[in-house]
């Protein structure tokens, strides 16, 4: 047995040997649980009613029966944990935690019940010619959820490259202290072979080499979410302070300070911005802190898109998932060109898909949750804008109601043409990458474990990818996969040969 905190990895063989104990502590807790539970509810019934009486003898009485009682509720706690445990084998035929499983795993298994695990194309091999490449992040059901990362050649339908990931070296090279819920997310593909990540959940960014063995780290900041490039191979990456730099006399300590770092490849820290400078600056400190409830996450930065304007100039375009805005901010001028609202709600993931004349198109992954008293998609979306500005001027641009946003000819993409139970429906953590070449759009359902690519033309399926291990088994959820319409630089997939001519591994193609 392995065991670390909050996360239980035993083996099937050792599980049966446990079963017939568990039963019989199951017997000895309810009883202990019963006359415990009885007279702590009791004492503590009387507590509240006394509290306010300082004076009370009840109140000293009360108390001490707090004391007493805490052997009962401990075990009480302890009992729900089991149980939990338990359920969650039975349920799951593991001891994973959920933050690798799908979410609402039972039902996304009897939606997914009629799909192939892993991979279905739709159309031939060589038969799409600019089809590109996929990053393909997950976590991997053979590995109980350990992170892996593939590259394929989607035109020919093969797996170019798995990087073998040992774990424990990453670990411990980049002083992670735990790998519980370990993700690599959205891992981006340098020119050499190489990878960097964000490595989850000490949000801690690695570079890894052709291969995958560790090279260096960044622990910086609290690095989170996505990672771009911009033309000049600078690394584009939201940031958070950490705990301890955080204005105590200003905001709770739990406050989420972001904003976005931009770094070279060797993970060296070029400049760092902030949205509270930026907010400040442009007079916008009341969307933060001119409500009711004091703000813990008032940003919630998922997403930063660097552009470069003809002029030099560097665009960041950024997605606030909290305020579901959108904003263009310049770099050079310290300004936000534009601020887009109510167009998406808790989106993810701003592309530039077009430029022309200093105007761009952009595509919002748009997750269109809503935080009713269950938080749910009502559907995702591709939303797209045309003709953005991406100059300062005196004023920024509000783009903030139906009118305006047909200014800019809001277009939104659903899914409707899918079968019901095959329309992503992603809550949190959806991405979409847009392929021009191919007129085609991958959408991830990184919540439920599936990639689907649709022709934006016939708006049918292309492939998709079910992340499971079998029909019998709940999806695991994926870490942000990236589509390339082609690798970058000279790389091609015979720099990888000595990797695969050194692992115990073959893969077959």
């Amino acid at each position: 047995m392995h065991l670390c905190t909050n996360v239980y990895v035993i083996n099937i063989q050792g599980l049966m040997f446990m079963i017939k104990p568990l039963n019989i502590a199951r017997k000895v807790f309810i009883g202990v649980f019963s006359i415990s539970l009885i007279s702590s509810v009791s004492l503590l019934t009387e507590h509240e009613h006394c509290k306010n009486n300082s004076d009370s003898t009840i109140y000293k009485a009360c108390g001490i029966a707090s004391i007493l009682s805490s052997p009962g509720k401990s075990l009480l706690e302890g009992y729900i944990s089991t149980y939990r445990l338990m359920s969650n084998y039975i349920r799951f035929s593991s001891f994973g935690t959920h933050g690798l499983y799908s979410v609402e795993p039972n039902i996304t298994k009897d939606r997914f019940k009629d799909l192939s695990k892993e991979f279905t194309f739709n159309y031939k091999p060589e038969e799409r010619t600019k089809a590109g490449y996929l990053i393909l992040s997950r976590a991997d059901p053979i590995k109980e959820g350990k992170p892996s990362v593939e590259l394929w050649d989607m035109n020919m339908q093969r797996r170019i490259h798995t990087y073998r990931f040992d774990y424990g070296s990453i670990n411990k090279l980049s002083e992670i202290k735990s790998d519980i819920n370990s993700r690599y997310l959205h891992p981006l593909l340098l020119e050499d072979g190489s990878l960097i990540f964000n490595a989850y959940p000490s949000r801690t960014l690695i570079k890894v080499d052709k291969c995958g063995d560790y090279i260096s780290h960044n622990a910086h900041l609290l690095f989170h979410h996505s990672i771009e490039m911009d033309e000049l191979s600078r690394i584009y990456v939201p940031t958070r302070k950490r705990p301890e730099d955080i204005d105590l006399n200003q905001h709770v300590k739990d406050f989420w300070e972001e904003g976005f770092a931009v770094l070279d490849q060797d993970l060296e820290v070029l400049n760092e911005y902030w949205l509270l400078d930026i907010y400040k600056k442009e007079g916008l400190l009341a969307d933060l802190y001119g409500r009711k409830l004091t703000p813990t996450d008032p940003f919630h930065l998922n997403d930063v898109e660097p552009f470069i304007r003809q002029d030099g100039s560097v665009i960041a375009l950024l997605s606030l998932a909290t305020q579901s805005s959108l904003l263009a901010y310049d770099i050079k001028e310290n300004s936000l060109i534009w601020k887009i609202e109510r167009a998406t709600t808790l989106q993810h993931d701003i592309d530039v898909i077009n430029q022309s004349n200093q105007l761009i198109e952009i595509g919002i992954f748009n997750n269109n949750a809503m935080n009713y008293v269950k938080g749910r998609s009502l559907g995702n979306e591709f939303v797209t804008f045309k003709k953005l500005p991406t100059k300062s001027t005196d004023k920024m641009l509000l783009i903030a109601d139906k009118s305006t946003h047909a200014d800019y000819e809001v277009n939104r993409l659903n899914f409707d043409s899918l079968e019901a139970k095959y329309r992503p429906k992603t809550f949190t953590e959806g991405r979409s990458d847009y392929l021009q070449e191919n007129n085609s759009l991958m959408v991830e359902e990184t919540n439920h474990g599936r990639l689907i690519e649709i022709d934006i033309d016939t708006k049918k399926i292309l492939w998709q990818y079910v992340n499971q291990l079998d029909k019998n088994s709940s999806p695991y959820t994926l870490n942000w996969a990236r589509r390339l319409k082609k690798l970058p630089g000279r790389l091609n997939e015979s720099i990888f040969m000595a990797c695969e001519s050194n692992s115990k591994e073959s893969i077959k193609f």
